[in-house]
This record gives structure tokens, C-alpha cells and sequence, in this order.
């Protein structure tokens, strides 16, 4: 499954900034001006996803007693009541009946009673979703970023789409490829790679309504759509000028993206 969604790297101050989704993969260390701004970006109705023992560590290093730390326990509708190391034959089993292969640790959460349990592990809830003011938290008791044999294109994709992000491009011929988009007032610069093991037409739905190919590359555009052939590890950039306006005052807004399919 491919997900195809941009994302970008904010600070914290940028949390409230229409922001609607923020993934915090494998982030153990939270300092609790961080946590109480997170807690008011969910309350106000924006939607966090974290993996693994999240908010394990002040911004000392210190541990936290509960875990999530610094209150975002309360955001999650969980907390730690044990962690352990997953043995070989370990699964978190869905709600839907599909599972995923813990690593490296298993945290065993107790959820509070309004909260949603996703996934259980050896009888203990292991992922849990809650409703937290205007917004949504989930939270999965395990290394799911880190992990080189689960799929996030499993899980965030769903999730993005329930609260209002959706991909930025649409693949529609081609796969393994990699993108990164920028978008400035009237232009565009699309970056393409292929991790394909052999050379490949691909054809790409941009977010445009139409635009004309600056920089000379043998590429076809017309309306949205853009198709092009790519060879294995090829790197293809595509300057575009366009006749969107940007929604905010100037300056250059970016994307990045990692997909299969």
C-alpha cells in the first residue's frame, strides 16, 4: 500500500499553525513545555500518533514515574504499567484481525475507560486511541517507526486521512518512488527518485491545475498529470511554473514523502 503523504518538520512553536496531524515516531524524549503544547494542539483538535515508550524522558534525560510523561498520559488515555522484550513468536493482534510483529519492547498499558484499545499483546492492551478535547491521540506500545519489517503505510495513512490530511500527489503508473516537493507563489520544484530495480514509466498526478516544465527535462505535463521515464537510483527534478497562489504570506512551503507500492 502506498502512502504518498508530504510531511515536514516543525518546532514546537509551529504546533497550532494549521497544522492538523502530528506523527512523533520513536520519540522517547519529551521536555514538558513540549508535552503541554502537544496537549493543547490535540485539545484544540489536531490529531498526534506516537509509537514506542513515548515521553520516557524529560528534557534532562530524567525518567518519568508515568509513562507517557509530563501529562500526556491524559492525552493518550493510557499509560505504562510494565514494558518487556518481545519473544520470537509475539504478535500485537488488531482489532481487525491482522497483527504486527513487535521490537524491541512491548509496553503493557492499562487504558482509561472512554479510551478505544486498538491492538492487544499476551492478553494486555498494546495500542490505544482517545478522544481527548476536540482531538484524537493514538498511541502504539511499540517500535513501529523503527521496526525494518512493519509497514507505517499500515497504519498512517488511515489515520492521516480520518483527520483531514491527504496525499499530496496520486501515483498513478510506477512504484518505489521518492519525492520531495516545494511550492512557491506561481512555481513549483518537484524531485523524483526511483528505488526501482529496472527503468520505469511513471505518471503523476501533481496539485495543480496546470503549469508548463521550466528546466528542459524530457518530461510530458498536461493538466495535472505529469509522465515521465526514470531509470533505477535516477534522481529527476522538475521546475514548474504554475498559476497557484499561496494560501499564506510568500515564501516557499515543502514536503517530503517515502512510498511504495
Amino acid at each position: 500500500m502506498a502512502a504518498y503523504l508530504g510531511f515536514l518538520c516543525i518546532a514546537q512553536r509551529m504546533l497550532l499553525r494549521k497544522n492538523r496531524v502530528l506523527i512523533l515516531p520513536h520519540v522517547r524524549l519529551i521536555a514538558p513545555e513540549t508535552a503541554e503544547a502537544i496537549e493543547n494542539f490535540v485539545r484544540s483538535g489536531g490529531a498526534v500518533w506516537a509509537d514506542g515508550r513515548c515521553g520516557l524522558f524529560d528534557k534532562h534525560y530524567y525518567l518519568r514515574n508515568t509513562v507517557p510523561g509530563n501529562g500526556l498520559d491524559r492525552v493518550f488515555g493510557c499509560r505504562e504499567i510494565d514494558e518487556v522484550a518481545p519473544r520470537e513468536n509475539d504478535r500485537l493482534i488488531c482489532q481487525d484481525g491482522s497483527s504486527v510483529k513487535p521490537y524491541r519492547e512491548i509496553q503493557r498499558l492499562k487504558a482509561d475507560a472512554a479510551a478505544e484499545i486498538l491492538a492487544w499483546c499476551n492478553g494486555y492492551p498494546a495500542a490505544v486511541r482517545n478522544r481527548y478535547g476536540k482531538g484524537i491521540a493514538e498511541l502504539w506500545g511499540t517500535y513501529l517507526s523503527a521496526n525494518p519489517e512493519s509497514d507505517l503505510s499500515a497504519f498512517l495513512p488511515g489515520f492521516a486521512a480520518a483527520n483531514g490530511v491527504l496525499p499530496e500527489i496520486r501515483i498513478k503508473q510506477g512504484n518505489e518512488i521518492v519525492f520531495s516537493l516545494l511550492r512557491g507563489e506561481g512555481i513549483m520544484l518537484a524531485v523524483f527518485t526511483s528505488l526501482a530495480e529496472k527503468e520505469q514509466k511513471v505518471i503523476i498526478e501533481l496539485p495543480l491545475e496546470s503549469g508548463r516544465i521550466l528546466n528542459g527535462v524530457s518530461a510530458d505535463l498536461s493538466g495535472r498529470n505529469v509522465g515521465f521515464v526514470i531509470q533505477k537510483n535516477e534522481t529527476i527534478p522538475l521546475l514548474i511554473e504554475t498559476d497557484m497562489k499561496l494560501s499564506s504570506s510568500g515564501g516557499l512551503t515543502g514536503a517530503a514523502c517515502s512510498a511504495t507500492s
